[in-house]
């Protein structure tokens, strides 16, 4: 299981320091979360008119055996999110369940 979090580029920044930000905060934030067992942080690029409304995507792997409405609620977790949302970077939060492997990483 998983969250996914998905928002915007930090438009309150230059885009050097916004990109510098992300990836600190991204890197504390798991940093201090003990739930998550592994993540990633991808920057978004669209393909021309099918771009979608955000920039950044953080993947959080949670274990099965760890309650996702516990991780929501975790303080570390609830700061970052209130962080983006004050820099204006609109935060979406979605879990992430069931997933079906098409085909194994090489």
């Amino acid at each position: 299981m998983g969250l996914l979090i998905l928002f915007d580029r930090l438009a309150r920044m230059p885009i050097g320091e916004a990109c510098d930000w992300t990836r600190a905060e991204a890197r504390r934030l798991v940093g201090s979360m003990e739930s998550v067992e592994a993540a990633r942080l991808t920057a978004l690029a669209g393909t021309g008119r099918d771009h979608g409304s955000h920039d950044w995507m953080l993947e959080l792997m949670i274990p099965d055996n760890v309650g996702i409405d516990d991780v929501i609620q975790e303080p570390a977790l609830r700061d970052f999110l209130g962080d983006l949302r004050l820099l204006g970077a609109r935060p979406t939060v979605l879990i992430a369940s069931d997933p079906l492997t098409l085909r194994p990483q090489r």
